[in-house]
């Protein structure tokens, strides 16, 4: 028997790859959000290299270029500024795709990541008296609303109304209302109508940004005034003869004052007797 063997050995690699992704969790509009991203290549020891790139969903994210041993890891950041009309959450996926050098083989594995995109927003309404003059007291309310989005940090900032002398801080959940209520005592001189300003001015726990609204509330001045004149053709004589009076009342006030209501007395005053 003649016979003869041969044998020949094929080593079986094992190519994998992991991708993870994080991101803020919390932003909104015009703000900038960080996209940390860590490839690695999870491939046995024997392996050869994975080459390929990092892709995202989100548009506007350049690819990366990806050449690694098995072992290695490859770690990189992407900027994105939220766009007005971006969905919420916004949610965004990293895609690494790699071949083995040598073979055709597609070794891929994806991510993702979601922001949570809030939306503040704060109101002021001013209100008050809307007629009155000086010397009287004018009542004010000013009530603050925080408007944002269920998902918002509080709002923290101050209500600042420079004529009441209000510069009150607050600390509102979304949702809340502050109302303050004040009094001003009008001076000769205050212009008429008599217009004055609140202005609540907040940011967003955790962000820079400013929310802000502003109110104004105008009350019209009258200036109340009266004239009273009379006449008498003559002298009345000691004989008490009788006379006629002639009295005009007119209503001097400035046309946009209410009605002066009221009554005219008279006292007549002769030598030895007075009479009402």
């Amino acid at each position: 028997m003649i016979s003869d063997s041969d044998d020949h050995s094929v080593n079986l690699f094992q190519p994998s790859i992991d991708i993870e992704m994080t991101v803020d969790a919390l932003s909104k509009v015009g703000d900038g959000i960080t996209y940390s991203i860590t490839v690695t290549n999870t491939s046995s020891a024997d392996s050869p290299n994975l080459v390929g790139n990092v892709t995202f969903s989100l548009t506007g994210l350049a690819s990366e270029p990806i050449d690694l041993a098995p072992g290695a890891s490859h770690a990189f950041t992407r900027a994105y500024t939220v766009q007005a009309g971006d969905p919420d959450p916004l949610l965004n996926t990293a895609t690494v795709t790699t071949s083995p050098v040598g073979f055709p083989n597609v070794i891929s594995d994806s991510d993702e990541a979601s922001t949570n995109l809030f939306q503040p927003s704060i109101t002021i309404d001013k209100t008050g008296d809307t007629l009155s003059k000086v010397g009287d007291v004018v009542n004010y309310t000013i009530t603050v609303t925080n408007t944002s989005s269920a998902d918002s940090p509080n709002l923290v900032g101050a209500v600042v109304d420079t004529m009441l002398g209000i510069n009150q801080a607050v600390d509102m959940a979304p949702g809340d209302v502050v109302v303050i209520n004040d009094t001003y005592t009008v001076l000769v001189g205050d212009p008429d109508p008599l217009l004055n300003t609140a202005t609540v001015t907040t940011s967003p726990v955790g962000f820079p940004n400013v929310i802000s609204d502003s109110d104004d509330h105008s009350v019209n001045l009258f200036q109340p005034s009266i004239d009273i004149e009379m006449t008498v053709p003559w002298t009345p004589n000691e004989g008490r003869d009788g006379t006629t009076y002639s009295i005009t009342v007119t209503n001097t006030s400035s046309a946009d004052s209410p009605n002066l209501v009221g009554n005219v007395t008279f006292l007549i005053d002769w030598p030895g007797q007075r009479a009402h």
